[in-house]
């Protein structure tokens, strides 16, 4: 039997033997260069074993063309780690530089081999932790595949497939009426028990307080402007409630480029108010050591209780969905609860 002619048509690339390799080659996409002169371009699209998973590959390459077939996962998560350093907060950067660590072996593969099974086994192996750090770990991923898809890398999106293992809701806490009035009795003695207090009538992130600057006060109005995270929680401009006006003038007062800056007037990281002022104070104080988002839950629970209607904490807040604060934030006490079922009937 005759042996039948492989000859590949012109324009449709190239296969080759390098050693006891075959090596596939794209066909020629021509493209200009920084100097403005238009070049042939042609990507190598591995080595191969046999002749015909050489063609094979080419064949598939010829499919859907790209100029990324060679990208890498880490190239993938580099551009996606650069808009989130551009366009989210540090606190952001940091939980997605968290995840990255737990598939960043995966970093020279190629991503158009990257499959749902290959990301599940992240989660898999790291299914003790928790569930914001597996759903991080699925964020990075989704958006590495959606790189992918939109450039004709992946035919589609894997990360969508991705299971998360359901775990236990944990109900975080707020503080109570007799700690916040604790917190509000020590703001002139425990150093920054006034920010906290602050923090608990205001619901500023932590992220958030730290880089308020001097025009982000307009002492006219009473007002703050700032926000981090969302879209519909940057740049919102909230009233300061008037128990803590005396506090925000007095910090602005010091005239430091960053309203609540550290002692030397240097901005400070939200690791350092955690650990060096926030967490000291509430020991000093006398209260449960919970953390600053806590002071976040405690406003969102007064606002609650004292009848601020949905559409306004959306925009205090800084939340899209009312449904976020009723799950994540609001945590009525017992005795708002004896008050309300004391009117029913």
């Amino acid at each position: 039997m005759a042996q039948k002619n492989y000859k590949r048509t012109n324009g449709t690339g190239s296969v080759y033997k390098r050693g006891r390799s075959w090596v596939a080659i794209s066909p020629a996409r021509y493209r200009e260069d920084r100097d403005g002169v238009v070049r042939p371009f042609r990507q190598q699209l591995g080595s191969f074993p046999t002749k015909a998973e050489a063609r094979a590959a080419l064949e598939r390459f010829n499919q859907a063309p790209t100029d990324k077939y060679n990208v890498t996962v880490g190239d993938a998560y580099t551009l996606f780690i650069r808009k989130v350093e551009r366009d989210k907060s540090q606190a952001a950067v940091n939980s997605y530089s968290a995840a990255w660590k737990k598939m960043s072996y995966m970093e020279r593969w190629p991503l158009r081999d990257l499959r749902t099974d290959a990301m599940q086994e992240v989660i898999d192996t790291n299914a003790d932790k928790s569930a914001s750090t597996l759903n991080n770990i699925k964020i990075v991923f989704m958006a590495i595949c959606e790189y992918g898809e939109r450039n004709d890398i992946l035919r589609r999106n894997y990360a969508k497939f991705i299971e998360i293992p359901k775990k236990e809701k944990v109900v975080k806490d707020a503080f109570s009426e007799l700690e916040l009035e604790k917190i509000r009795q020590a703001v002139d003695v425990v150093p920054f028990a006034d920010v906290i207090y602050f923090m608990c009538l205001t619901g500023w992130r932590v992220g958030e307080v730290v880089l308020f600057r001097q025009e982000d006060f307009d002492r006219q109005n009473w007002t703050l402007r700032g926000g981090v995270k969302t879209e519909a929680g940057k740049g919102r401009v909230v009233p300061i409630p008037v128990p803590v006006q005396a506090v925000v003038s007095r910090w602005a007062a010091r005239g430091t480029e960053y309203i609540f800056a550290d002692p030397a007037g240097k901005k400070m990281t939200t690791a350092a108010f955690r650990t060096k002022y926030f967490a000291p104070a509430l020991e000093q104080i006398g209260v449960r050591p919970l953390t600053p988002h806590a002071t976040r839950r405690t406003a969102e629970t007064m606002a609650a209780k004292s009848g601020m209607r949905p559409e306004l904490m959306l925009a205090v807040f800084g939340h899209t969905d009312y449904k976020t604060d009723v799950e994540h934030y609001i945590r009525p006490s017992t005795e708002t609860i004896a008050e309300a079922m004391a009117q029913m009937g």
